[in-house]
Order: C-alpha cells, then structure tokens, then sequence
C-alpha cells in the first residue's frame, strides 16, 4: 500500500486575513490601498484597514441590522478604534459580550451595528 500524499499548494494563494471570525460568520481582511489618505481621512491615522472579506450566510453577522457588506471598513470592536487585522481578531476573539457594537464605514459613511457572537466550543484555528 503506497499511498502517496502530494501537497500541491501553491505558493502566494494564501491570502492574509481571509479567515471567519469566531462564530460570527464574518470574514476579515487586511486592506491597505494604494490610495489610503482618501479613504481613510475620517479614520484618523491608520495605516492598515479592516475590511470585510465576506459575511457567511449562516453566521449572525448575516442576521446584523443594518447588515454588513462586503467591502465595508471595521472602524470599531465595541468602542476600541480598529489598527489592525490581527488586533480586530483578538478583540473578536478576546471579548467576553454576546451582543457585540461593531462600527463600520462604507462609502465614508459610519454606521454602526449588533451583533451576536455564538460560543461555539473552541475548534481548531
């Protein structure tokens, strides 16, 4: 029995930051455009956004109102100002709420929404 196992993973398809946030069906990514002054004035002095990758149609980010869009910039986790992709996580991560304030941006317009975290038992990251 010569079983072969063959891991063909290319390399450079990974992409940083595409991955769910814990049992909120949200997706985040890092973003830093090239144009990052213009849209990032009203953020104040950040060098690296938050986007949203996607929302997973089964998560309670797809139940938030107003809903999350793809595309639209994490600015806040309750009330901490959004730096970075990893710190984004963590505090996602880390908080101890069920009902959790986000605040995002889209088209340079702040919104804010609800969500509900599910606490699923910890699965492998």
């Amino acid at each position: 029995g010569g079983e072969e196992t063959e891991e063909s993973r290319e390399e450079g398809t990974e992409q940083e930051g595409a991955r769910p946030s814990f049992g909120i069906g949200l997706v985040l990514e890092s973003w830093k455009p090239s144009n990052l002054s213009r849209a990032l004035n009203m953020l104040g002095n950040t060098r690296e956004a938050v986007k949203v990758h996607s929302v997973l149609k089964d998560g309670s980010a797809a139940k938030a109102l107003p809903a999350i869009y793809s595309g639209d910039l994490l600015t806040h986790v309750e009330d901490v100002k959004i730096t970075s992709l990893h710190q984004a996580r963590q505090l996602l991560r880390d908080t101890a709420e069920v009902h959790v304030k986000l605040k995002f941006v889209r088209n340079q317009i702040p919104y804010e929404t609800v969500i509900n975290i599910d606490r699923m038992p910890a699965s492998n990251d």
